[in-house]
């Protein structure tokens, strides 16, 4: 091995520590970016019942451990009497992306941001990682996020969001039927 093959390995390793480094910044605005593109797929699935419905969006504050807090967009959905809240809760999270709480009168329903390919969590501690670090092969393909609503029971199927099962959320948290 010569003095070029090594100074080749040291340059791609660090090449690859400095693109994995992470942007408390991108991934702030990445989550934004996820949490508006969901209140416009509610907008669209709310415009058929018109009036019937309204909605309104507030400015919270959001406090991510370890990270400097940020605002972000509420949605209030008013129906039949009853004010409901999409309120985001955070993007760093164990086994997510992102979840977002519909909270109303009678009960609460979570939607998590989840890889679109696997739904399953597993949680590896620090030294797990870097027990394990040279035998994980490292992912170059983009990961491909989806709204899923979490199940009532522990062991339920997380359902990937559309506009039935989010009405029936709806329904679920204004409605004790």
């Amino acid at each position: 091995m010569s003095l070029k093959d090594l100074e080749d390995f040291i340059n791609k390793n660090e090449n690859e520590k400095n693109n994995d480094v992470f942007n408390w910044e991108n991934e702030k605005k990445e989550w934004i970016d996820y949490v508006d593109k969901f209140y416009k797929d509610v907008e669209c699935w709310l415009e058929p019942l018109g009036a019937k419905v309204t909605y309104q969006f507030n400015d919270i504050t959001l406090h991510e451990e370890s990270y400097e807090s940020y605002t972000i967009r509420q949605m209030q959905i008013g129906i039949s009497g009853y004010q409901v809240f999409l309120e985001p809760i955070g993007t760093m999270l164990i086994g997510a992306k992102g979840r977002i709480d519909l909270k109303g009168p009678y009960g609460l329903k979570k939607f998590l941001l989840l890889s679109k390919d696997r739904i399953n969590v597993t949680v590896k501690f620090k030294k797990e990682l870097e027990e394990a670090k040279g035998s994980m092969p490292k992912s170059k393909q983009p990961i491909d996020w989806n709204w899923r609503l979490a199940p009532d029971e522990i062991y339920g199927d997380y359902l990937q969001v559309n506009a039935d099962n989010f009405y029936s959320a709806l329904l679920s948290v204004v409605s004790d039927e």
